[in-house]
């Protein structure tokens, strides 16, 4: 598997969990063009899980590292 970055990162666990799979694979899909909206959406969805780094699949072959911050979490995902 390829990773996307300059700075390779383990891949966190959270893209292979079911729950939320599905809506990361669906929003990746549709936003991979607007960064923000993808940042907000895992910062989102980690937050209650307390992870800073999220790993988003853009391709079986392409995983696309996420830093986020907690700062983040109040975005308008609207």
């Amino acid at each position: 598997m390829r990773e996307v970055g300059s700075n390779p990162v383990r891949v966190a666990c959270l893209v292979n969990e079911r729950v939320y799979s599905r809506a990361i694979s669906r929003w990746a899909r549709e936003a991979f063009e607007h960064f923000l909206h993808i940042n907000a959406i895992a910062t989102l969805l980690n937050h209650a899980r307390g992870k800073r780094e999220v790993y988003v699949k853009q391709h079986p072959q392409v995983v696309l590292p996420i830093r986020i911050s907690y700062q983040q979490s109040s975005q308008n995902l609207s």
